[in-house]
């Protein structure tokens, strides 16, 4: 490929000044593609490829990338992930007379009880270019709570433990790259209705709304909530202030609940009460202060998230003594969205307080949002907490095309499913066909003598866990463009596809290790060292060429692309070059005819190999069109080299790694940036450091 700067640009085309030539070469803008948000400007870096024609060099339709970010010097980065997008159903009709396009959609597989096609093996090489680690499930050491784990190891011939790449993940990663590049279905999904976090201005839209669960609804009757005046409580205050913290313990010593009744001495301001001092008793209470006076009520504790400036509970107050502003019914759906929200809170540990009832009970401390209904007041939502979480209308799954759901049908199963193997894991009774075994089969990766050096025991930066409610980085909206507005309720919104590690080119040792060691983060021994070697045997069985075609193109790739393997992908991990050594097939005449097993195999060479790929390539795009390229386009984007070797990290609010890794503090100030995750192929200029309040840190 040519690299060169942008000259000039000229309406609708443009000149570029080469490195290696003093002759200009013309393009179309409309030819360039990953183009910024700022878009094309002159002394922009392109790389392309070049034809002579009539007029003069020009630039190669569909090669013309950029390579650099614009000058200024603003420290920016790369998201550790982003996604290779799906393809919509085939528009044209599928039938025996285009079995090539069939057998790269959904039909039948094959049998096994007979030789139906292509039966053989191939060799390959795996090439370890960043750090390399995989975890063994034995020799584990756990010191409070920080782990330690070795490489993974199984013997060899000579009875030696040697590290090994174990099958099973061999296998996942080929067959992550062959659904991608194949369109098969997403056999690994989480199809489940997810929560936001409201905006902290929501709180003033329940500050009224303070209530005790009177009655609960059942077929007949709405449920009831008694609306009751609130008194600030302090309960997180720092520094001289710590008069204020009066929710440490009761006076028997023991800490206060969600749901105790307590008295307090209480001052009215403007804004409502604001407690001084909780007891059991009012005379376990000191005397009242000029302006004071006793309060009682029940304690509502909701206590405090992470990263969240909170300082205070609330004391919610008897209506039968202070007041009540209201009556306000509930039906069952506002019943089944608390209980939905904090059942999954519950499972996934995010309650920093327990929770007064496991599920909304009479006598439970709600908010409540209140609606006018002509003369009656109803809840449109009851909330646990005043920002709290809230569930979205639709699942994951409703945003992903039925076609590439989890496979169901015996007589429709996706490539992967027919090479790898399918089980339908809640078939209905009537059923006969649920599973099918693969056709492909992983032998371990074997190290290869001599080419293994290990690193030092080192310890990990913190890894942070998928966060699909991040919708900014994880959809897009309806005409597949990326949008920090969408969410998994808006109309037509689509998810953005299959989530890939991108390759940092080379790891950064200051991104990856640190000294803390916590039970938030992991030591590893015995890593291996870019360079390290492994050989592994794929055995494969009844493959059409097409399906051959496809294995081989999604294990090799293309020359400048890795495949991503192990653990701490996200921190630069694992990036490594699978090569084909050898291609055999069994000859089923010859192997038929004689006793010498041997002599039926046959090696594909090179050219054959080639052949191979570019006839499943071709196939892809006769069935797919042109969107097919943007499958391929966001492989390469992720797989390859960064673009402007731009440092690749998680989003933070500094520049240097914070070894507490408070990521979501960039997460927060992001909601008041609005910026979404380009596509892969676009996100080349990356994000900037900003933090909580969405300001820009560091230059």
């Amino acid at each position: 490929m040519a690299k060169g700067t942008i000259k000039s640009l000229i309406k609708t085309y443009g000149f570029i000044d080469q490195d290696e030539s003093q002759e200009d070469v013309f393009f179309l803008q409309r030819w360039v593609e990953n183009v910024p948000s700022s878009g094309l400007r002159e002394e922009l870096r392109l790389e392309y490829e070049t034809q002579r024609t009539e007029k003069g060099l020009q630039a190669v339709e569909g090669t013309i990338r950029v390579i650099e970010r614009r000058a200024e010097e603003v420290y920016r980065f790369l998201n550790p992930y982003n996604f290779v997008r799906y393809l919509e159903e085939p528009e044209q009709e599928l039938t025996a007379d285009s079995p090539e396009q069939l057998l790269m959609w959904r039909c039948p597989p094959p049998p096994h009880d007979r030789y139906v096609g292509l039966t053989g093996r191939i060799a390959c090489i795996v090439e370890a270019k960043t750090p390399l680690f995989i975890s063994d499930s034995h020799a584990i050491e756990d010191k409070d709570g920080h782990k330690s784990y070795r490489f993974f190891r199984m013997k060899n011939a000579d009875g030696e433990l040697k590290p090994t790449l174990p099958a099973s993940s061999l296998r996942g990663m080929v067959r992550s790259a062959f659904e991608a590049v194949t369109n098969s279905c997403f056999v690994v999904f989480d199809d489940r209705r997810l929560e936001f976090r409201e905006r902290p201005e929501y709180g003033n839209k329940v500050k009224a709304g303070a209530g005790i669960v009177n009655r609960l609804p059942d077929s007949d009757n709405d449920g009831q909530i008694v609306l009751c005046h609130t008194a600030k409580v302090g309960a997180y205050y720092e520094g001289d202030d710590q008069w204020k913290n009066v929710l440490d313990q009761k006076p028997d010593g023991q800490p206060w609940k969600c749901g105790d009744w307590a008295v307090a001495c209480a001052k009215r301001l403007r804004q409502g009460y604001v407690v001084r001092e909780l007891s059991t008793a009012e005379e376990k209470l000191q005397p009242l202060d000029d302006g004071e006076e006793y309060i009682q009520g029940w304690l509502k504790i909701a206590g405090k998230d992470e990263g969240t400036t909170k300082k205070s509970e609330f004391l919610f107050l008897n209506p039968d003594k202070h007041g009540c502003p209201g009556v306000v019914s509930f039906g069952t759906a506002e019943m089944k969205e608390y209980n939905f929200v904090l059942s999954g809170q519950r499972e996934r540990g995010e309650l920093p307080e327990s929770p007064q009832s496991p599920k909304l009970s009479v006598g439970d401390l709600v908010w409540v949002e209140v609606e006018e209904s002509g003369k009656y007041r109803r809840a449109r939502r009851i909330v646990r907490v005043q920002v709290p979480r809230i569930p979205y209308k639709h699942t994951i799954g409703e945003l992903l095309p039925d076609s590439l759901h989890r496979c169901k049908n015996y007589d429709a199963l996706c490539p992967a499913c027919r090479a790898f193997g399918w089980v339908w894991d809640r078939p209905p009774e009537d059923v006969d066909c649920v599973a099918y075994a693969g056709r492909v089969r992983l032998s371990h990766g074997r190290p290869v003598v001599g080419t293994l050096e290990y690193a030092d025991e080192m310890s990990l930066a913190i890894l942070s866990a998928p966060k699909p409610t991040t919708t900014p980085f994880y959809l897009l909206d309806a005409n597949g463009h990326p949008d920090a507005q969408v969410d998994y309720d808006t109309p037509n919104a689509r998810l953005r596809g299959r989530k890939f590690y991108r390759h940092h080119g080379e790891a950064n040792p200051d991104e990856y290790q640190i000294s803390d060691k916590s039970d938030q983060n992991r030591t590893v021994r015995d890593v291996l060292k870019p360079g390290a070697q492994f050989t592994f045997t794929l055995e494969f069985e009844n493959l059409a060429e097409v399906e051959l075609g496809a294995l081989l193109y999604a294990l090799e790739l293309e020359d400048d692309l890795v495949h991503r393997l192990g653990y701490a992908k996200p921190l630069g991990f694992g990036s490594v070059k699978v090569t084909v050594d050898e291609v055999k097939t069994v000859h089923w005449p010859t192997r038929l005819r004689s006793l010498n097993t041997e002599a039926s195999w046959r090696t594909a060479d090179r050219v054959r190999i080639t052949q191979l790929k570019s006839a499943f390539l071709q196939t892809m795009r006769v069935l797919y069109g042109e969107a097919f390229d943007n499958v391929l386009a966001d492989l390469r984007a992720l797989l390859g080299n960064p673009p402007n070797d731009l440092p690749v990290h998680y989003p933070r609010s500094s520049q240097e790694p914070d070894p507490d890794g408070k990521n979501y503090e960039w997460f927060m100030g992001n909601k008041k940036r609005e910026q979404a995750l380009p596509l892969a192929p676009d996100d080349i200029e990356g994000f900037q450091i900003w933090d909580k309040n969405g300001n820009e840190v560091g230059s």
